[in-house]
């Protein structure tokens, strides 16, 4: 009997997690999908009641049909984005049709004007912008066309978050590398980057250990992203958790027709400028003036067909990415000079330089710079001359620990500016870190 429910309960599971593979699309958030309603009247504006309205993918095949109700309104209140081919039936009337693109995360309303007919197919041309007038979330959607010829920084599409209003991206290809410079880089209306909410096809797509606006923790390219939608304001409840910007993106798919692309950026370290910083740290130390290397190198391919005509496709993307840059760091170290004509006397060798100021007149007027040596330490010490002093060892005076001296020279590079620090015993120093090798990353889907 104790054999009998093992096996049920392995079964229960296994059914269960068949289920969820099944139905997963409804356990996310439907920030991928789209919406579609509106009304059926006449020519005079009265309403039509229970009109079919048939609404066809071209590229897929796919249709879907709702009947009007009693007042002449019908909905699709969760379709896939594309275009779509609307066709609108009833008794008495002749069948309109009409072209109507369907953004990601953008509601979509309109009305039908029906003609008294029988035969006759009234096919109307809309130029109307998609406006959206059925929520209050406002925010720019972009179609495949757009994703396809906006710029933007390695090829990465959140970055076309950094073009909305109200965003603020203050150096935003400082965290191509990884690095999180700094946290304001990515605010929404005040909302700090980390509160952006990046969904890939409706499932969480953030980076929880960085928490980059402008990064999701599945690279998003160009040629794998068919739509592209940011909510900055008065996101749904369907959007996620967070205050700031909701970033909805769907992949790419098959269709009836054979579709790819293969691409290649480069970009060449010839033609990066160089950092202020570094620039005034080459100078001090007399060496040319050459600007840190950046390499980034951006290849791929995508390539989308049918199989089942109507019912059964593929598509497939791959992106490699590669990047080499040197890394400027300014660090504040121990001086080396004490930055008024004095010989090498700052605290690398272990000695203190302090401002000296005269008894009668204000420091600022007439102050002189003086270096405490080992020697002055001891002769300001009464013990060394106290013979009464015991042990012997308690009578040596203060003198510079030579493992702290060595310590400095080893571990700290030598300041080359002077535009931090007291310039007296600290000095800042410039580095660039310098990439071996590129840093690969490749993306598929």
């Amino acid at each position: 009997m104790q054999g009998c429910l093992v096996r049920y309960s392995y079964s229960a599971i296994l059914l269960a997690c068949l289920f969820v593979l099944v139905n997963s699309s409804s356990l996310f958030a439907q920030t991928n999908m789209s919406a579609f309603s509106g009304t059926v009247t006449d020519a005079t504006g009265a309403l039509v009641p229970w009109a079919t309205v048939t609404v066809t993918n071209a590229a897929s095949g796919n249709t879907q049909s709702t009947p009007a109700n009693s007042k002449g309104e019908f909905s699709f209140a969760q379709i896939p984005p594309g275009t779509y081919q609307v066709k609108v039936v009833a008794a008495g009337f002749a069948e309109e049709g009409e072209k109507v693109e369907l953004l990601v995360s953008t509601p979509r309303r309109l009305t039908f004007k029906l003609i008294p007919g029988v035969k006759q197919m009234v096919d109307v041309q809309t130029n109307l912008a998609d406006l959206n007038t059925t929520d209050a979330t406002l925010g720019n959607a972009f179609n495949s066309a757009q994703v396809g010829s906006l710029p933007y920084l390695a090829n990465n599409v959140t970055y076309l978050l950094s073009l909305q209003p109200g965003v603020l991206a203050l150096d935003s290809g400082a965290q191509t590398g990884g690095l999180n410079q700094d946290t304001r880089t990515g605010i929404v209306n005040g909302a700090r980057q980390d509160q952006t909410n990046i969904t890939l096809d409706g499932v969480d797509n953030n980076d929880q250990i960085y928490g980059y606006a402008f990064n999701g923790a599945l690279r998003s390219t160009r040629d794998s992203v068919e739509e592209f939608r940011v909510t900055t304001t008065n996101a749904n409840a369907d959007a996620g958790r967070s205050s700031g910007a909701q970033v909805s993106l769907v992949t790419k798919s098959g269709s009836n027709t054979l579709h790819g692309t293969a691409y290649e950026y480069y970009r060449d370290p010839g033609t990066t400028s160089n950092n202020w910083f570094n620039k005034q740290a080459e100078l001090n130390s007399g060496l040319p003036n050459i600007a840190a290397k950046v390499l980034e190198h951006t290849y791929g391919t995508s390539l989308g067909l049918p199989l089942i005509k109507d019912k059964l496709f593929f598509f497939g993307a791959y992106e490699g990415f590669k990047q080499a840059s040197d890394i400027l760091v300014s660090e504040t170290v121990p001086s080396v000079f004490n930055g008024a004509g004095f010989p090498a006397s700052g605290l690398i060798t272990g000695n203190v330089v302090y401002q000296a100021c005269p008894t009668s007149t204000p420091c600022q007027v007439g102050a002189t710079y003086k270096t405490l040596t080992q020697a002055d330490i001891a002769s300001m010490d009464s013990r060394a001359s106290d013979p009464n002093c015991v042990p012997i060892s308690a009578c040596t005076p203060p003198s510079t620990n030579a493992a702290a001296v060595a310590y400095f020279n080893a571990a700290f590079p030598l300041a080359n500016s002077n535009v931090t620090g007291d310039g007296v015993n600290t000095e800042p120093t410039t580095l660039r870190l310098t990439a071996t090798s590129p840093a690969r990353a490749g993306a598929m889907r």
